[in-house]
């Protein structure tokens, strides 16, 4: 019985963190970039392909952890390690464009979702340091 209730609260937590805006578009964004990752070339999937992949598996694990954080000085570092997350999966997507692993359109994509998801931390990280 205090199992199951340990359980649901857990699950009721990771379903409210799901609803946290800047976890949602990073989700969206690792469920886009794994369509994509089935059509990369057979020669960059496991490398250029995984890197990207454990990219942004690291920025929602950090999104996560900034969310969760209930101490301005840990959130607005977890929301300063996404931002670098972020910058690092822009210039890895780039590259992915310019090795003809993605196309333009679905690169253009990609990448308006990370300005979304940037601006989102720009806008965050802004409330926490200007907040009492």
């Amino acid at each position: 019985m205090w199992l199951s209730r340990e359980r649901e609260r857990e699950r009721e937590r990771g379903s409210a963190l799901r609803k946290v805006p800047i976890v949602n578009s990073v989700y969206h964004l690792y469920e886009s970039f794994h369509e994509c990752l089935i059509a990369f070339p057979k020669s960059e999937r496991y490398s250029l392909g995984a890197t990207c992949q454990s990219e942004i598996l690291e920025l929602l694990r950090v999104s996560l952890r900034a969310a969760s954080s209930t101490k301005p000085s840990d959130k607005a570092a977890y929301i300063n390690e996404a931002s670098v997350r972020l910058d690092s999966l822009r210039l890895l997507l780039n590259l992915c464009k310019d090795c003809k692993c993605v196309s333009n359109q679905t690169y253009q994509q990609l990448d308006s979702t990370c300005n979304e998801i940037g601006r989102m931390l720009g806008g965050w990280l802004k409330s926490i340091t200007s907040s009492p």
